[in-house]
């Protein structure tokens, strides 16, 4: 067994674990990775680009619905729009119906205020088995002058699921600048303080 596939197992357990089966047990859990431990190699992909799934500048204009009680962009508007496209990023890059598991690091960095454009950017920085972190970035673009503001960033987290709402395995990613490699590397670090969170949580509820 090559080291790709140790990788991939895992990583499913923290997977599967994660994706929407909170009445499943723990053993149950292991059993299902232990069964996709003597497949995994079968399952293997190829490699895709960060370019094959990424969007880039996607434009949405702001107007007066779009703002909140202090005259600036209603932040969770933003959010929801980060996390819809997020999935076509997951499910580009998967080909799979895809679900957020979760959604962590958002700063909003500034302001975004009446007559600005957004400009989202979002791309895949790594996958795992069967789950993608999507990294997001929001520009906020005065149109009249050409002024330009980074207002937001956030990483979400997409699980790939089968016709029978079971977590699949996903294509590794190929990064192919320099900062694409930054954020592959990162998003492992990421993932440990996720998974670090999560198993603090689960003792404190013990």
């Amino acid at each position: 067994m090559n080291s790709s596939a140790v990788l991939w197992h895992d990583n499913f357990l923290f997977d599967y674990s994660l994706s929407y089966s909170p009445n499943y047990s723990l053993n149950y859990s292991l059993n299902y990775s232990l069964n996709y431990r003597q497949r995994g190699p079968m399952n293997a992909k190829a490699a895709k680009p960060v370019s094959a799934s990424a969007i880039d500048n996607h434009v949405y204009k702001v107007f007066p619905n779009d703002m909140n009680a202090h005259n600036t962009v209603f932040g969770g508007m933003i959010v929801a729009k980060c996390d819809r496209l997020a999935l076509v990023v997951a499910e580009r890059h998967s080909g799979h119906v895809c679900v957020t598991a979760s959604v962590d690091s958002i700063h909003f960095r500034a302001p975004a205020k009446g007559n600005d454009t957004l400009l989202f950017n979002l791309s895949l920085n790594r996958s795992w088995s069967s789950s993608m972190e999507i990294g997001a970035s929001v520009i906020a673009e005065n149109s009249y002058t050409g002024d330009v503001r980074h207002i937001l960033s956030a990483y979400f987290t997409f699980v790939a699921l089968d016709s029978d709402d079971k977590p699949v395995p996903v294509s590794p990613v190929l990064p192919e600048t320099d900062d694409q490699q930054r954020r592959f590397d990162n998003a492992e670090i990421r993932r440990e303080a996720r998974l670090a969170m999560r198993g603090s949580l689960r003792r404190s509820a013990e």
